[in-house]
């Protein structure tokens, strides 16, 4: 059985909505260059405040169906749902105060 926070040795973000994917280097930093740069900020602090700057591998797939820049709040929804989808993976305590 492999550990699947260490099997994946890429990072790989998949926007379908924005039909937009950036594949990179595993990293405890990556750089945020205005291409997908919630996913990368959102990965950053995870990594960086909460996994003590231990960069992991894995893809994740986002979609979602507000417009961006509707005034819906679709970036505030978007870096919501990420980071639930770290605290799931990673058992980190939510609220994160």
């Amino acid at each position: 059985m492999y550990n699947s926070k260490q099997f994946y040795k890429i990072i790989i973000f998949n926007a379908v909505d924005q039909q937009k994917m950036i594949e990179c280097d595993v990293k405890s930093n990556l750089f945020i260059d205005g291409n997908l740069s919630l996913h990368k900020g959102v990965y950053n602090r995870i990594i960086n405040a909460y996994n003590g700057g231990v960069p992991l591998g894995f893809a994740m797939t986002t979609y979602s169906d507000a417009p961006a820049g509707s005034g819906l709040g679709s970036s505030f929804k978007m870096v919501v749902a990420i980071i639930k989808a770290f605290v799931e993976w990673l058992n980190l305590p939510f609220p994160m105060c």
